[in-house]
């Protein structure tokens, strides 16, 4: 069988009554969020097809658009106001008598996520680009497809097709497809436990992070910190604060 491809489905803030702009570390303000969906909202309902292969004497399944993980991605703008920012994506948006302070602001977001001045831990950034947020989260959207799909192409055909039922296990191909949909959905188990596996080798263990779990490690939230420094030093991430701030006054 043909295994179906695994993608992820972006959701706004707030789907399935989850805010994940609310911290769980009260010393760390949200001002952009990118998260898998936990629990049963995690896999999207998908539709399976079903056939019985007369000559290997198995049911054969079939899913026509994909395999679906819910994923939230959007920007907090309650915590944005709420902490004094301004975001801005063109120098009009600047007054003349802020074009300094918007240039130095924008160059502390270009190069320190904590959007701290190393040598004045005092000052209060108050310009922020619009697009450098953005795409600090796209970059982690990113990250995660690369291992979903690196994945897809190490095991999810092995996972899939341990799926082999004999023609007697269900009724008809009604029964087949509504008890399929389960088999699918349990092989996506393992295919998760990899995925956590793998994210955790290259970044951090995205499960030993809340400070309010029992798994909780503080030397996995170093690593995680030091994945947001790496995602805000990407290409495209500097690149667009870049642009903006070479366009900061207006000519």
């Amino acid at each position: 069988m043909i295994a179906p491809v695994i993608k992820l489905q972006i959701q706004r803030n707030g789907f399935a009554g989850y805010d994940l702009c609310v911290s769980n570390n009260p010393d760390k303000i949200r001002l952009g969020i990118f998260a898998l969906v936990g629990g049963k909202k995690l896999v999207d309902t998908f539709d399976v097809y079903t056939c019985y292969d007369k000559k290997a004497d198995r049911w054969r399944f079939a899913v026509s658009e994909g395999i679906k993980l819910n994923a939230i991605e959007d920007l907090c703008y309650a915590n944005i106001l709420a902490n004094g920012y301004e975001l801005i994506d063109s120098c009009n948006q600047v007054p003349e008598s802020d074009v300094e302070k918007a240039k130095k602001d924008l160059y502390i977001q270009r190069n320190y996520y904590g959007l701290k001045d190393p040598n004045d831990p005092n000052y209060k950034v108050k310009y922020l680009s619009l697009r450098g947020l953005i795409y600090h989260e796209w970059k982690h959207e990113r990250d995660y497809e690369n291992i979903i799909n690196y994945l897809l192409y190490e095991i999810w055909g092995g996972l899939f097709n341990e799926i082999q039922p004999k023609c007697e296990e269900f009724k008809d191909a009604k029964d087949a497809a509504e008890k399929g949909y389960y088999l699918i959905k349990n092989r996506l188990d393992p295919f998760m436990e990899e995925f956590y596996k793998r994210f955790a080798e290259k970044h951090y263990d995205l499960r030993k992070v809340d400070p309010n779990s029992e798994d909780y490690d503080p030397r996995e939230q170093i690593r995680k910190e030091q994945y947001e420094q790496k995602t805000q030093e990407d290409l495209l991430v500097r690149l667009v604060i870049d642009e903006l701030i070479k366009s900061i006054p207006c000519k």
